[in-house]
This record gives structure tokens, C-alpha cells and sequence, in this order.
């Protein structure tokens, strides 16, 4: 399935994804310190069971199990020789239980280790990462790729440009989002959005972390903005532990598809469960299908930061602040930088929504942390003049959201550079 054919699937009606993975394959004896995906290849007819029996009730999308079967996440299992070979296995296992019923979508998400300037790996790093899996999962015959259970848009960004650097399959992508409808890294659901959908992603939503009553009004604020299918797959409630230490979900099949229902008509396209959901749960939803959905046109532009957005034809950008040779050649870069663009933007006369930063003169180092410090600045919009396609490229792959840029040389590489990060180009 291409990337039209997706689209124009999901605008027929409701589909239905698959249910939990993980929480199933432990009820039928997977430990909890093992690596799923390396049980799963030795015990290839559990999943077997547990996926035909979700075709049987209704899924259109299986998810096959290389969850976490990234370079990195593998590691830690001391088993990253076996990243090709566990990718290839359990999507080729997916198939089989699919036999030609359903979509088999590439999983993933994210690798455990943090990007810098919370950690110490660099993006250009953990784009190769991503894009070494979605090679496998795409030679190995997915028909998509879901980017899900992601809480850093910084690594969703990553995933989307190591998969589209690897395949043109059409890519979904579902963050988790707590009470307050954040990420653990503070993003709310409609910058994520708005970030992910002007890369290219081709459908975006939620899963994990709440149960359908809680992502409602979330799936509700997205339809106002989105631009593509919108997914929600949600657990079975809320959990709740046990006497005997076992979680359980406070919602029964009946109780979640009523639930998922309202979801639908707040806009969602694409439905299934997380956690404590099972083949029943989506047998109980599987009456929803057929239902029409709400068509999602978009239409306004937005700059975004990782945790905010702001519309672009109300955005009140500054005149260039060039910083070669104002912040003393920095190469530890410290709060001096950050006092010296707000001296020049305040120097503008006016408050600026975004600051359009001047990048000709800098090293590719001083560029890259120069945007990871402004970037942890609260409420800080940046946007990038730049000649060389290079300090342009360091610039955007560092900057965790949708950015302005200004081409000076007329160069169509800048431009071509700029789209692969959906950069908005200053006219």
C-alpha cells in the first residue's frame, strides 16, 4: 500500500488496528525481564494465537512485535547483532498470521536513550538508528510503519526522517499523553500534531497511558487542526492493581467500545486498544467500522517549538540577529548566547514571536549547540537565515519542531533541505 492508497483508505471509514500486544503475551507466559522480541521468536505460536484471533474479531492492521527491536534497545539485551535478523522473523511471523487478511505495520518506538542536550546522542545518530529498522521492516514486507508509544517529539522526528530516508511507506505515528494532555517531555497533543503532520507523517494520534474516556477530549482538540487520519487506541480504562499484584483495567469490552463510539465522533479514523485490551475488546468495536468519518483539511500553517505553536500568518518574525562573531566564536555555549539575541531582538523595537537567527560564519559544532541551548528557552520560536546547505541541515535536524527559514543565496539545495524538515520558507 502506498502513501495515496493509505489515505484515501482511511477516508472511506473507520479501521480497525489490533489490541495489546505485551500484556496478552504475559498472561500467556512471557516473563517481564526477558526481550519480548526474542521470546516472541521462540515461541512463534503464542503470537500466532493471539493475532489471528484479532483478524478473527475484526483487525485490519496488525502490529508485528519489533516494538523495541531498534540498534539500541536491543543492546541492553545484549542482542544488537540481531537486529536484521529479529525485524525480518517477526514481521515475516506477522505476515503469516495475517495470511493475506490484513495490513502488517513495521512497530517501533523509541530506544531508551535520550538525545541531546538531555543526553549524549547526537540526532544524525538516532536518525540512523531508525532508519536501520525501517530498512528491514520494509524489505522484510511491511506494508506500513507505526511509530507508537512515543513521549519525545524530538524522537519522533528522528523515526520520521530515518524512515523516510529508508522506504515510502506511509508511517503512523501515536504519542502517549498524561492527565494533563503533555508528554512526559512536556508537548501537548496539537504541537505534535502540527510538527509531525508538516513532515509528512501520514496519520497521527494516541495510545497507551488513558483509557477512552481520558484521550477524548484530546482526539477532540486534534480534529480542529489535523490535516490526516487521526488514531486512538487507547487502554482498557484505567488500571488498577490487584490483591494478588496483577493489574486489571477498570472498563470490560462492552463499557470501552461504548466509550470509543464518542471517540469516533469527536474525529477519530483509526481505532483499536493498549494495554489490557484483547481479542474481545476488539471484537466489541469491530460494529464500528463501517461507520463514515469526518474528512480533516487543515489548511493554516503553523510554527511550532516542542512545546507550543503559533500560526504562521500571525507570527510577528524578527529581522536577522546574525550571531558569528556577537557571542565571542562560543563554543561552550551558555547563557550568554541567549542574552545576546534578546539584546538584538529587543534592539527591533517590538515583541517578536519568532527570532530568525543568522547562521553564515559558524562552525557546524557552534551552530548545533547554539540551537540545542536557545531551544530549552521557554517560549522561544526559532527560525534560520542561512547560505550553507550544511549549517542549514545542522540547524533544523536540531530544532524539535517546525521552523522558518530564509534562503539568501536563491540555492534550491536550502530548499530541498528545508522541506525534508517542513520548514516554513520566509517569503
Amino acid at each position: 500500500m502506498n502513501r495515496n492508497e493509505f489515505a484515501k483508505w482511511c477516508s472511506e471509514k473507520v479501521h480497525l488496528l489490533d489490541g495489546a500486544t505485551g500484556s496478552n503475551l504475559q498472561k500467556a507466559g512471557m516473563p517481564s525481564n526477558v526481550c519480548p522480541e526474542k521470546w516472541i521468536s521462540t515461541h512463534p505460536d503464542i503470537l500466532l494465537r493471539l493475532q489471528r484471533s484479532y483478524i478473527e474479531a475484526g483487525s485490519e492492521i496488525l502490529l508485528a512485535p519489533t516494538f523495541g527491536a531498534n540498534r539500541l534497545k536491543l543492546k541492553s539485551y545484549g542482542l544488537e547483532v540481531e537486529t536484521e535478523a529479529l525485524n525480518r522473523a517477526l514481521v515475516a511471523l506477522s505476515k503469516e498470521a495475517a495470511a493475506g487478511r490484513a495490513l502488517v505495520a513495521g512497530d517501533i518506538t523509541m530506544t531508551g536513550e535520550s538525545v541531546a542536550p538531555l543526553g549524549t546522542l547526537k540526532m544524525e545518530e538516532l536518525v540512523e538508528v531508525y532508519a536501520e529498522q525501517a530498512g528491514f521492516l520494509a524489505e522484510a514486507g511491511a506494508d506500513l510503519i507505526v511509530v507508537e508509544t512515543m513521549i519525545s517529539l524530538q524522537e519522533v522526528r528522528a523515526a520520521l526522517l530515518g524512515i523516510r530516508s529508508a522506504c515510502d511507506l506511509p508511517v503512523l505515528v501515536s504519542m502517549t499523553f498524561e492527565k494533563n494532555g503533555k508528554t512526559l517531555y512536556g508537548t501537548d497533543a496539537v504541537t505534535a500534531l502540527l510538527c509531525v503532520q508538516q513532515m509528512g507523517a501520514d496519520a497521527f494520534g494516541t495510545n497507551c497511558g488513558n483509557g477512552p474516556v481520558q484521550i477524548k477530549s484530546i482526539v477532540e482538540e486534534l480534529d480542529t487542526y489535523a490535516k490526516i487520519p487521526l488514531i486512538a487506541k487507547p487502554n482498557a480504562g484505567l488500571p488498577q492493581v490487584n490483591e494478588d499484584g496483577t493489574i486489571s483495567y477498570d472498563l470490560d469490552s462492552r463499557q470501552f467500545a461504548a466509550e470509543m463510539a464518542h471517540i469516533l465522533d469527536g474525529g477519530a479514523n483509526l481505532i483499536g486498544g493498549c494495554c489490557g485490551t484483547t481479542p474481545e475488546y476488539i471484537e466489541a468495536i469491530s460494529t464500528l467500522k463501517d461507520r463514515t468519518v469526518k474528512a480533516h483539511t487543515g489548511g493554516t500553517l503553523y510554527y511550532t517549538s516542542e512545546r507550543d505553536h503559533i500560526a504562521a500568518e500571525e507570527a510577528k518574525v524578527s529581522d536577522v540577529v546574525l550571531i558569528s562573531g556577537r557571542a565571542n566564536g562560543v563554543d561552550d555555549v551558555t547563557d550568554e548566547v541567549y542574552d545576546v539575541v534578546m539584546d538584538a531582538v529587543d534592539a527591533q523595537n517590538g515583541e517578536m514571536d519568532v527570532i530568525l537567527l543568522g547562521l553564515d560564519g559558524l562552525e557546524t559544532d557552534e551552530a548545533e549547540s547554539i540551537v540545542q541551548e536557545l531551544t530549552q528557552m521557554p517560549d522561544v520560536f526559532l527560525g534560520f537565515s542561512c547560505s550553507d546547505p550544511v549549517i542549514l541541515e545542522t540547524a533544523l535536524i536540531n530544532y524539535p519542531g517546525i521552523a522558518v527559514y530564509k534562503n539568501v543565496s536563491a540555492d534550491p539545495a536550502l530548499d530541498e533541505i528545508a522541506k525534508k524538515y517542513g520548514a516554513i520558507k520566509l517569503a
